[in-house]
């Protein structure tokens, strides 16, 4: 199952000619990244203003963020003493564009990313190829939830290159209604169990998760990989408005984590500052970044 995705990638980069999409070509432009000793060069929509805003005055996306999956990956290496960090690997769910794999993958370790929009499918891909041939990252054009299935994409009008998966039908309708999106295509949607097969043998530290409100649906699919293996790091951008627009109760997504042995910090993995649940709630107006941290790492924090 894997091993297709690998092979699509690397033909993309080995014969690109093949898949020219020449529209989705003259929405691209070529930004210089730079973020702690690397520098590199990655694609990104002109459209995508708040991603260009934060290349222009981090030189990275999502600094804070990307620093503390790279801290937590090595404090992972160390503790686990795991001599190749292409044995450690990153579920990247939401990947968008393809930054994270853009930038982990020059750190060598081994990264799964799921992206159901194929225009951001396309664009990861083209980054990748900028990876070297060795790079262990794979890009599955598939969405996650809780079932597989097929579902509707709407893109976020005001928000170029972002969207969210419907699969209910009453709230497609309000969703057109309301002029914030439009039906873009239908996507398939696969779950994190599908995966267990693969990632069972493997040493699975962090999870990556923003697909805007449809991160309940992910858990709930993926509810033994996370129970049964304990993912240790887990970074999900908490949206209470998005998720109760998809149908999802933020309360019991944070509740899962907190059954599971998780705790919370809004200040990265490390972070020894963890608060309750009910902190969280209160906290959380739109978006907020949540880091998970199991109690099986907490320790040795």
């Amino acid at each position: 199952m894997i091993e297709q995705f690998i092979l699509s990638q690397k033909d993309f980069c080995e014969n690109n000619n093949k898949y020219i999409n020449e529209k989705y070509e003259k929405e691209l432009i070529l930004i210089d990244a730079k973020i702690n000793e690397l520098k590199f060069k990655m694609y990104i929509f002109k459209a995508h203003g708040f991603i260009i805003g934060d290349f222009q005055k981090y030189g990275a996306y999502e600094l804070n963020v990307s620093n503390n999956i790279i801290e937590a990956l090595k404090f992972y290496r160390s503790k686990k003493n795991i001599s190749n960090n292409k044995d450690i690997f990153m579920l990247d769910i939401g990947t968008n564009i393809g930054w994270y794999p853009s930038l982990l993958g020059r750190y060598g370790y081994s990264i799964l990313c799921f992206e159901a929009f194929e225009k951001n499918y396309y664009v990861a891909k083209k980054n990748y190829c900028y990876l070297n041939k060795d790079s262990n990252v794979i890009i599955i054009p598939k969405g996650i939830g809780s079932k597989i299935k097929k579902c509707l994409y709407f893109i976020n009008l005001n928000n170029a290159g972002n969207g969210m998966v419907l699969c209910d039908n009453k709230s497609i309708k309000d969703k057109i209604l309301s002029g914030l999106f439009k039906k873009d295509s239908k996507v398939e949607i696969t779950t994190l169990n599908t995966f267990i097969p693969y990632l069972s043998d493997k040493n699975v530290a962090l999870m990556k998760i923003d697909i805007e409100g449809y991160e309940f649906e992910a858990i709930n699919g993926g509810k033994e990989l996370i129970t049964k293996y304990h993912v240790p790091f887990i970074v999900l951008e908490f949206s209470p408005p998005f998720l109760k627009e998809i149908g999802s109760d933020p309360r019991e997504l944070i509740q899962f984590f907190v059954d599971q042995g998780y705790k919370i910090s809004l200040n990265g993995f490390l972070s020894k500052n963890f608060i309750t649940a009910e902190e969280l709630l209160k906290k959380s107006g739109f978006q907020i970044n949540c880091y998970f941290i199991h109690d099986s790492m907490t320790y040795l924090v």
